[in-house]
């Protein structure tokens, strides 16, 4: 007998009921509520539940339910107060939101407020959590007014973002608290305020600023006048594509300056510089980024610059001329550091040794610490850049040292001829310190290959040499061979005659090379004076060793002889 489709739906349902059951043993059962609802109810309410209706015992639950969680948040708040982390010290824990503020996300310590209100209420308490104040886009204006009420009468400084667009109203309110602003970085958009507001608001006396900073990435510079006596106590100006009058009863107590022109379409007014140098007698630190003079409206060449108290001098540019321009205008004073720094030079050798011949003229008496240098670095590394640095003390790492030149120059790319780059360079920085009494000098450079005539040409030029180190790319044979030549104008003298300390880090001494190395080191060794300090060490870290394992032992050979043969460390 033929069963319809009906028949057939009821039999699989049948079937499904008499399936298998699920286990539900670890399912929460439905909670079951006691059919008396006053059992759990204390003797007192009961009584007084008795007389009532209905209608009223709801009220009076939602009464009695208040009441209830009144007293659980006064158990909560007991509960809190009495945590071990809320009875700190108000002391300890304003030191816990200072140290947080420190970190590099400055809003963490914002965020330490809320663990409780015993901390939130101890943060706007304490004015000096509020003193530094970062705005940045996300933190605008409304941040900005509540740390200056919560800092309340203190010292306040002020740092905002460069992406922030400030207005009238900004300025409004950095003027109600102009008497305890100590330090301000201002942003200044001409799409935001017109810099007539912007000269016109600012006009406003602030007699504790000591530190400045006005900048706009826009192309046209900003130009402001302040008045006389508006900063008093002013001591460090940094401008960076803003302009002002220079005079010098505004800036006279001006120590530190650093003037700025990122737009490269722009050329700077030489007068601005002019101006600077001369509105700020007292200047002892003076940066120049990128700042690029108007050389065409100079009428011939301008007298030197005298600057007697300077003590730091920072030219950062991508135009080796105009490093050039300044390095030789300033009559620098003895002890003075000087960085200068250039970028994305062009690759090719020509450009760079003319770039170098710009920044180091043969004539270096304007630089006083090439003659006072006791020790120099020099380090062409990668073909991509070239770092010099020369200072006083006993050695690069000397606690003691003080560095008086600090050059940086990078490139845009490979070096063409890096092994001839390399050797002009240590010819030309060589030849700028011959006169300075050099005991300790450190080459780094990873070229391929050095001939010794170019090492001793560099090497004649130390007499007072005492301690060399060499961190080269491949094997010292020809330092060594260098090093064991006589002085070509003094018979039976040797190249360095006093040095005392050999430090060679090299990646691959050839087994070939090895005999050799171990012979030029043991005949210098043994010559007067005798090396004190002899270190062969490999450059090489774990990751570059595979690429060494055709020569696995050379390091341990060419020191096992050392040792055998020198009996010095």
């Amino acid at each position: 007998m033929s069963q319809t489709p009906h028949s057939a739906f009821k039999r699989r349902r049948l079937n499904t009921q008499t399936a298998a059951t699920v286990d539900t043993s670890d399912e929460v059962p439905p909670k079951e509520y006691p059919q008396n609802p006053f059992s759990q109810l204390s003797a007192v309410d009961k009584v007084d539940l008795a007389p009532l209706s209905r209608k009223q015992r709801h009220a009076w639950a939602i009464s009695r339910t208040v009441q209830l969680q009144e007293y659980l948040s006064e158990l909560q708040v007991l509960q809190t107060r009495t945590a071990p982390i809320n009875q700190l010290p108000n002391e300890l824990v304003v030191e816990i939101l200072s140290h947080l503020r420190e970190d590099k996300d400055d809003m963490a310590w914002i965020r330490a407020t809320s663990i409780c209100r015993h901390w939130r209420s101890v943060a706007l308490s304490t004015p000096k959590l509020w003193s530094n104040i970062h705005v940045t886009f996300t933190r605008g204006l409304s941040f900005l007014r509540a740390c200056l009420n919560r800092a309340r009468d203190i010292d306040v400084a002020i740092s905002i973002d460069k992406d922030v667009g400030i207005n009238v109203e900004w300025l409004r309110l950095l003027s109600s608290h102009k008497t305890n602003i100590v330090s301000m970085e201002l942003p200044i958009h001409p799409v935001y305020i017109l810099p007539a507001e912007i000269d016109a608001a600012l006009k406003f006396p602030m007699p504790k600023l000591e530190f400045l900073a006005l900048t706009t990435r826009f192309s046209d510079h900003v130009l402001l006048e302040p008045a006389a006596g508006q900063f008093p106590c002013l001591r460090s100006l940094t401008l960076d594509n803003v302009s002002l009058r220079w005079t010098p009863s505004v800036f006279s107590s001006i120590v530190s300056l650093c003037l700025a022109n990122h737009n490269n379409f722009k050329s700077s007014p030489l007068k601005t510089f002019l101006g600077a140098v001369e509105a700020c007698p007292h200047l002892q630190s003076l940066e120049l980024v990128e700042f690029h003079p108007d050389r065409k409206a100079v009428p011939g060449r301008l007298p030197p610059i005298v600057l007697p108290q300077l003590r730091k001098l920072l030219v950062a540019n991508h135009i080796a001329e105009d490093i050039s321009f300044f390095f030789d205008l300033l009559d620098l004073p003895s002890g003075c550091n000087v960085s200068l720094e250039c970028s994305n030079l062009n690759r090719s050798r020509s450009s760079i040794v003319s770039s170098i011949d710009n920044i180091l003229p043969e004539a270096t008496n304007r630089l006083r610490c090439f003659s006072e240098a006791s020790y120099l670095v020099l380090s062409v590394t990668n073909q991509d850049y070239i770092e010099v640095e020369a200072g006083l003390g006993e050695s690069p790492l000397g606690t003691g040292s003080k560095a008086l030149f600090d050059l940086r120059m990078q490139f845009d790319g490979s070096v063409e001829s890096p092994s001839s780059f390399f050797v002009d360079a240590l010819d030309r920085f060589s030849r700028a310190f011959a006169s300075s009494p050099l005991t300790a000098l450190e080459i780094i450079g990873e070229h391929n290959h050095v001939h010794e005539q170019d090492w001793r040409a560099a090497f004649v030029r130390f007499p007072l040499l005492e301690q060399l180190t060499l961190n080269s790319f491949k094997s010292p044979c020809t330092l060594g061979s260098a090093l064991c030549a006589l002085h070509p104008s003094e018979s039976g003298a040797l190249v360095c005659p006093q040095l005392r300390e050999l430090i060679i880090k090299t990646d691959i001494i050839y087994p070939k090379h090895r005999d050799v190395v171990v012979d030029y080191l043991e005949y210098r060794a043994q010559q007067e004076p005798r090396l004190a300090f002899l270190q062969l060490e490999s450059a090489v870290d774990e990751e570059q060793a595979a690429h060494r394992a055709e020569f696995p032992d050379d390091f341990i050979a060419v020191a096992t002889a050392l040792v055998d043969k020198l009996r010095i460390v």
